[in-house]
């Protein structure tokens, strides 16, 4: 192995860790959750209130979006 070979046999180690963490996150959607898709063109941050933790702000190029999780409503700011 030359020290060229180095970085690459990292990165690809680097790769193959990172895919076998991904490979186990449970697919689906659980028990007692519903699916709900939102398109947020340009998504830069995304929290939660710490207060109302049902509320998801999403923060983009284009604005605010406040989301309730329980009801799925998007509510105007």
């Amino acid at each position: 192995m030359t020290a060229m070979d180095e970085p690459l046999q990292t990165e690809a180690a680097h790769r193959e860790r990172l895919l076998s963490l991904l490979r186990r996150i449970p697919q689906g959607v659980p028990r007692g959750w519903t699916r709900e898709r939102y398109a947020v063109g340009g998504l830069q941050y995304i929290g939660f209130s710490n207060l109302r933790t049902e509320k998801l702000l999403c923060v983009s190029p284009q604005g605010l979006r406040l989301i309730d999780c329980k009801t799925g409503e998007k509510i105007p700011l």
